[in-house]
């Protein structure tokens, strides 16, 4: 799974879809790693504050984590994280890229 969105995040950055292909970066990197540490889930912000750089619904759903960790060892604390974490990368990729971001990663033509 890893290793097809790390293919994926290839494929749209010779595309020059650059925030989706930065956003499937961190998604493989997070897929790949061995160990799922809870302040991993921090690397979420850099996307989510690119796609939606002012305050949605969205921003508060990391809280949702939070409040889990407060709570019982139950199985919804190690399924909650990825559950946000995947809807996060929905939202993320499904939204179009605002085009004032596609302004400026456009390379001069001189």
């Amino acid at each position: 799974m890893g290793w097809t969105l790390l293919g994926l995040a290839v494929i749209l950055a010779r595309r020059g879809d650059d925030v989706r292909a930065f956003t499937l970066a961190i998604a493989a990197a997070l897929a790949l790693t061995p160990i799922l540490w809870w302040h991993y889930l921090a690397l979420l912000i850099v996307p989510l504050a690119l796609t939606r750089p002012r305050f949605s619904p969205i921003w508060l759903l990391p809280i949702a984590i939070w409040l889990v960790r407060l709570g019982a060892g139950d199985g919804v604390e190690s399924a909650l994280p990825l559950l946000v974490a995947a809807l996060f990368f929905a939202v993320i990729l499904i939204r179009p890229v605002p085009s004032r971001l596609i302004a400026r990663t456009q390379p001069l033509q001189s």
